[in-house]
């Protein structure tokens, strides 16, 4: 007897929410009522208002801040004073964090002591309550008043706002600000006020003290202390501070000088070593009023506008601390003219890119100075043998990453220490002069370039936008300035907590604080030049309502104004006119025999019967029909029906009969015919109340002449709008889609005997104005278009009328988002892992699709049986369609790779960007289309890797951000998945989907499956031999002729193999320091065959570049050049272990890593294949492209990523399998089990 398949269990497990979106196209007079009655503009003045409450909201916030902030003492600052001034080691780090998380804590605290607090994210309580108490004048109150009703507008924003009372490490919070951004500033600040007061003369400090000490308060000495900082927690505080650091401009134009410029004053007239440090800024509090630049508008409207911005930002306005940007950018080259060797002592730069960036700069390779790193840490921790070179190497890589910043200095005597010569010349000094001058010479270049555009008013008639010139000119320049910025940047003292060089960050970062304002400018230009032709901006309509749509209920149609119509099979939306809300109240044609006739569906639901019930049948308007005895009535008010300490069966099912009772008499909701089990069969209320639930929906319908229809239309007493997409329209072909399918079935009789799809409240309509005009169309009626498929057949298309680019935008458009609930009577989020499980325990012959992304390839599967052997294996790049019995291909990884070339020119040029966004979510539609036909046909689960393990290989053609996309479609497509081309009420039809999944909640809680999903780490799945199981477990790496003779001692044997003319090594892994047990260690590795070598192309800009090498050949040549007699040595390893040049070894280790080299790829041919060094048991030696598709082992190496992935399933699986109870399992394979799974399951034989 064939076995039932796993999928036919897993229907009808939990209920699935889905938001379907139609086009509504106005029927009759409707369009001419909406724009008589000013439908539009009334929502536009609300969208209008909107904006001004939030400005009228954010100036309460700002108050509330500065009165709470005023306020606040924090307790434990000396603390982290203390701490700050002496942290030198990672625990002293540690100590300051924690320090820093008490004081966030101790901000926050003082506004949720407020009493307003829970009110400040309330939508309705800050519309109705809060604000209105903040109100400057009658127009303030008017616009508030006229969000009395439609406080839902501000759910995000309010909930925005709350994330400024966070207390974690966040840069929106106000306490972030104030403790990681600002309390270091001012520390800094206190240390520096010292050493300036020891200095400046007492005529300048008697000058400030005069000039300020009344600003604050207080006299200038106690501002600059560790206890003032309290007083710098609002933002009143941090101006008056910022005017003593960088002084001001009095009403009259009077300049008051700072402390700063003192300094400078002081600087310019002593020697380099007896600077002082300039004192820093404090940003601003969050949320505070933006610093005033004028010249950056939200948003540019004209071409004159963006140009009069960049020439202001750059030249003319004061940005920052009283300087213009070209200012700035010279005084930040004078810095850097004035560095030398002493003065790099606790400058730093970040430990990341900018690090490996600076060494191929430098050095012309990207790994230099991690190198001179590592050999100066084996240097200083060289007191005795490294026995465990493996673990030594890991502890030292370790220890490199934990070095967050590096010191300039630190860098140079390493350079300077180095055995290279070319190296030891190189200075970082000299590198940072020469590379910023270069930079700067270059912006004065592009400066002058695009000079004449700023000078005059741009007129030209075809727009900046079309002018490609002026746009190239305007680019250039601002990228000019974002080099520089991007070059000092990884400079930046943020997160510094050592000894720091405050005489360079003194002047350092207001500087880059000022040049990096060139982010917003920068966005701003190419956003406006690059923007598209169309806009998707879209409006919510409300039509006077402020309850429209939520609801469809027959008894909420006054409060919510929309009926459903329809007739001859479309489907209506019926606004109803806020002045004729009675309209389709009491209407009532039953006895209507018209032919031509609307049907109205008349909406029923019961909503939370564990509210409604005791409201209605306990309410005094139905007692006296209900009659409730006292023992009803006491069971009630004690509560003992409800689980708890007080609980009786006996009592809940009193209740229960008398609910039961209750609905027999109640006319309102005899329409629901319920149908209950006996009571003796509930165990608790809450299973009765879920009964009533699952019941307590019912749609029908009502037939209303279309003329009385029509008389309202005409009548402008209610919108008529007709639902359509392309399945609607008459030339519509094929199948329709799932949420057409989905819509229709709502209605249908089929789901309501028994319902499966149910309609939700909470609707929303929308309309978008037209936004292109166009004179002509994009490609003339029967003029041949050249077809981009290159798999077409068809090279050219032609059709009878004209196409129109982005079509859709010439036309207005009304819209409806809709939310229904699919399998409405499952529950709503229930776990299916333990039932998979247990069903692949009892099935004797479970299939399994690996999955993998791949080098070559964007997706490539696996399907194999339970002994191993592959079934199905197929690349995704091309995925096929069948249209009237023909197939038709699309190569998706060349369409990608096309629009990805052409963004990436758009994006270099500042032209409007193609999206590729539709491109990349159709190719995963697709891909995840077939993959779940994949699951039906065999019945197989799915194991793909794991997302946060499996990103660290760079080269896959399938980005984590898309892939990512693919892995949720795929869970929320097999979470409710239908074939539309089966009947509805055959399993996996639309009545019966297959649910296969559980609901996706978040990627981080995802963990190791998801039903019929597995997740597993991609570790050795790729690179590993599919037969044997060998992998790569040595990595030979020359980097001394020590280290280099250690590894070679380890080999048991190297020998020259005359028979079959190649090397032959034997080593045995327990003999090498890598870690691993419990699979096979003794192999033989052969130099057999062919190895891809790819190298930095000298005669080709250093560029990658690929060759095909001989392995025993290359050998040879080795051995011969160096005098090693391998033909006839009796110990070939004595002679290799001899050697004294280090060249030698260097080529020995370079040509051994080749052999070692499983995956063998060039890109330029197209080549890609598995080469195994190791022979089965059958002599032979594994090379994937002696397999096609059709064989039963990998084709290829991302076939062979594919297969192990599917591979590592069938391990999951035989756990399950000896288990007594599958939910203890613990589906993850380590290495150590993975390779001893293969190497015993050895596939030579397959």
């Amino acid at each position: 007897m064939q076995e039932r398949k796993k999928i036919s269990h897993l229907t009808h497990r939990n209920s699935v929410q889905k938001t379907i979106r139609m086009q509504l196209n106005p029927v009759g007079k409707t369009m001419d009522y909406f724009q008589a009655k000013q439908i539009l503009e009334n929502d536009e003045k609300l969208k209008e208002n909107y904006q001004k409450i939030k400005e009228i909201a954010d100036r309460f916030y700002r108050n509330l801040n500065e009165d709470v902030l005023s306020k606040t003492r924090l307790d434990k600052l000396k603390d982290y004073a203390e701490i700050y001034y002496h942290c030198n080691t990672d625990a002293d780090r540690k100590r300051l964090d924690e320090c820093a998380s008490e004081l966030r804590k101790e901000i926050v605290k003082n506004f949720k002591n407020r009493d307003e607090y829970n009110k400040l994210f309330n939508n309705k309580k800050m519309i109705e309550i809060v604000l209105p108490k903040h109100l400057k004048n009658d127009d303030e109150k008017e616009v508030v008043a006229s969000f009395k009703n439609f406080t839902t507008y501000f759910t995000g924003f309010f909930t925005n706002r709350k994330n400024m009372y966070s207390d974690g490490e966040e840069s929106t919070a106000i306490a972030y600000r104030c403790i990681n951004e600002n309390l270091p500033k001012h520390l800094d600040n206190v240390k520096a006020f010292e050493k300036a007061i020891s200095k400046l003369s007492k005529n300048a400090i008697d000058d400030l003290d005069a000039t300020y000490s009344g600003l604050c308060g207080t006299n200038l000495y106690d501002v600059f202390t560790v206890d003032y900082f309290n007083f710098l927690l609002p933002q009143s505080g941090i101006t008056e501070y910022n005017k003593i650091i960088g002084g001001y401009t009095t009403s009259d134009g009077t300049k008051v000088k700072g402390i700063n410029e003192y300094i400078n004053l002081y600087n310019q007239q002593v020697s380099k070593r007896d600077k002082i440090p300039n004192l820093k800024i404090l940003y601003k509090q969050i949320l505070s009023e933006s610093e005033k630049v004028s010249f950056i508008p939200p948003k540019f409207e004209d071409d004159n506008e963006l140009l009069s911005a960049v020439s202001e930002f750059y030249a003319n306005n004061e940005t920052f601390d009283g300087m213009p940007l070209k200012k700035a950018i010279d005084e930040t080259k004078l810095l850097f003219g004035n560095l030398d060797n002493s003065s790099l002592n606790g400058i730093y730069i970040q430990n990341d890119r900018s690090v490996t960036n600076l060494s191929n700069s430098m050095f012309g390779s990207w790994s230099v100075i991690e190198d001179l790193w590592n050999k100066n840490y084996d240097s200083v921790n060289s007191n005795s043998r490294i026995k465990d070179i493996q673990k030594h190497e890991d502890k030292r890589k370790k220890a490199y990453k934990a070095e967050k910043k590096l010191s300039l200095s630190f860098l140079q005597v390493l350079i300077s220490n180095s055995e290279n010569d070319e190296i030891r010349e190189k200075s970082i000094v000299d590198y940072y002069k020469t590379s910023l001058m270069q930079l700067t010479d270059n912006l004065s270049d592009k400066y002058k370039e695009a000079a004449p555009l700023f000078s005059e008013n741009y007129d030209n008639e075809k727009g900046l936008k079309n002018d490609d010139k002026s746009i190239s000119l305007i680019k250039n320049f601002l990228d000019a300035i974002k080099e520089i910025e991007k070059f000092i940047k990884p400079l930046s003292e943020t997160n510094i907590t050592g000894e720091k060089n405050d005489l360079f960050y003194s002047q350092f970062t207001p500087l880059l604080d000022n040049i990096s304002r060139i982010d917003i400018l920068y966005d701003k230009v190419r956003n406006y030049v690059t923007q598209k032709p169309f806009s998707t901006d879209k409006i919510k309509l409300n039509f006077g309502n402020s309850q429209l749509l939520n609801g469809w209920d027959r008894n909420k149609e006054k409060d919510c104004g929309a009926v459903w119509l329809c007739k001859d099979e479309k489907y209506y939306l019926a606004i109803i006119d806020k002045s004729n809300n009675s309209i389709l109240e009491n209407i009532d044609f039953q006895d209507c025999d018209e032919s031509d006739c609307y049907e109205k569906i008349i909406y029923k639901l019961l909503p939370g019967p564990n509210k409604m019930l005791p409201k209605v049948f306990f309410s005094e308007k139905c007692k006296k029909l209900l009659s409730p005895s006292d023992e009803i009535l006491k069971i009630r008010k004690n509560g003992t029906f409800k689980k708890g300490d007080k609980f009786s069966l006996d009592d809940c099912h009193k209740l229960i009969d008398f609910y039961k009772e209750s609905f027999k008499k109640y006319p309102n909701w005899l329409i629901y015919n319920f149908k209950f089990k006996n009571t003796n069969e509930y165990n608790d209320i809450s299973e009765f109340y879920n009964d009533v639930a699952s019941q307590g929906y019912n749609i029908s319908k009502m037939k209303i002449p279309t003329s009385f229809i029509d008389k309202l239309v005409d009548e402008g007493k209610i919108y008529l709008f007709q639902l359509y997409n392309k399945d609607f329209s008459p030339h519509s072909k094929g199948t329709p889609n799932l949420h057409t399918l989905y819509f229709k079935m709502l209605f249908d009789e089929r789901n309501l005997e028994d319902v499966v799809y149910k309609l939700n409240g909470e609707a929303e309509m929308f309309y978008r104005p037209a936004s292109i005009k166009y004179d002509k169309p994009t490609h003339p009626k029967n003029a041949p278009i050249k077809n981009k498929n290159t798999l077409n057949d068809k090279k050219t298309s032609t059709f009878p009328y004209d196409l129109i680019k982005d079509k859709r935008y010439t036309k207005w458009q009304f819209s409806l988002h809709f939310p229904i609930t699919m399998n409405f009577k499952a529950p709503d989020r229930a776990m299916i892992n333990d039932d998979v499980r247990n069903l692949l325990k009892s099935c004797n012959n479970n299939f399994i699709i690996g999955i993998d992304r791949g080098e070559r390839n964007l997706l490539y599967v696996s399907v194999i049986d339970s002994n191993g052997a592959i079934i199905y294996q197929h690349s995704l790049n091309i995925i096929g369609n069948k249209f009237k019995g023909k197939t038709y291909e699309t190569n998706y990884r060349e369409k990608l790779a096309t629009r990805e070339k052409e963004r990436t020119e758009q994006r270099r040029n500042w032209k409007a960007i193609e999206s590729i966004k539709e491109l990349k979510e159709g190719y995963i539609s697709q891909a995840v289309h077939v993959i779940c036909q994949l699951v039906v046909k065999y019945d197989a689960i799915i194991v793909m890797e794991k997302l946060t393990d499996g990103f660290k290989r760079g080269r896959t053609k399938f980005e984590k951000q898309v892939y990512q996309k693919f892995e949720k479609m795929l869970i929320d497509k097999l979470n409710y998945y239908v074939d539309k081309k089966l009947d509805p009420d055959e399993e996996g039809g639309l009545l019966h989907a297959y649910q296969l999944t559980n609901k996706l909640e978040s990627f981080d809680k995802l963990g190791t499956q998801s039903g019929f999903i597995f997740y597993v780490r991609p570790d050795f799945t790729s690179k590993i031999d599919p037969v044997t199981g060998f992998v790569n477990l040595l990595y030979p790496r020359y980097e001394n002729i020590d280290k280099a003779k250690d590894m070679i001692s380890r080999f048991d044997d190297i020998r020259y193999n005359a028979g079959e003319d190649f090397f032959e090594f034997d080593i045995d892994y327990d003999k090498f320091p890598k870690t691993a047990s419990d699979y096979r260690q003794k192999w033989t590795i052969c130099t057999n065959g062919e190895r891809i070598e790819a190298f930095r192309n000298p005669a080709n800009n250093n560029e990658w570049s690929y060759r095909t090498i001989i392995l025993a050949e290359k050998f040879k040549e080795l051995f011969d050049n160096n005098s090693i007699n391998y033909r006839d040595s009796d110990d070939l390893k004595a002679e290799i272990f001899s050697q004294t040049k280090g060249k030698f070894f260097e080529d020995f280790f370079k040509l051994l890593r080749l052999t070692l080299q499983m995956r063998n790829s060039n890109p330029e041919t197209g080549e890609d294949r598995i080469l195994s060094p190791v022979k089965d048991k059958n002599g032979n030696f594994y090379d994937s492209s002696k397999y096609d598709e059709n064989s039963k082992l990998p084709c290829d190496a991302d076939a062979n990523g594919a297969y192990n992935i599917a591979r590592k399933g069938l391990w999951i699986v035989e756990q399950f399998k000896k288990s007594d109870n599958v939910s203890t399992v613990e589906p993850v394979i380590h290495n150590d089990k993975w390779l001893k799974f293969v190497q015993e399951n050895d596939m030579a034989n397959n």
